[in-house]
């Protein structure tokens, strides 16, 4: 992560699959959201799977669509990820990105 709509407590990246996850407690006075390299050329050629939960203590709770915002930014070098609503504020929310399913499925037949 670039940037975060908060404080980062964790990320990963995993070479072998592509996937990464960041979590980070949200501060929704935070204007500026989230930005996630996601570079199409080397790792997400078909595009990108997202996944924005609610980490909880069971595990996570995916969020609603509106309650969050995404967008490509950059010829889709980035992702940009903005949480909205107050009911977020100071909660773990993670992203979690994959290539695209289609992408992964291609791959695993060669």
């Amino acid at each position: 992560m670039q940037a975060t709509q908060g404080v980062p407590t964790y990320q990963n990246f995993n070479s072998d699959s592509g996937e990464f996850v960041g979590e980070y407690i949200v501060d929704t006075d935070i204007e500026a959201p989230t930005r996630i390299y996601t570079n199409r050329e080397y790792w997400y050629p078909e595009g990108v799977d997202i996944e924005v939960y609610l980490k909880v203590d069971s595990g996570k709770e995916m969020l609603a669509h509106d309650a969050y915002h995404y967008e490509h930014r950059f010829n889709h070098k980035y992702l940009d990820v903005h949480i909205k609503g107050d009911q977020y504020d100071g909660r773990v929310i993670g992203v979690r990105i994959s290539a695209k399913a289609s992408a992964r499925l291609v791959a695993e037949d060669m």
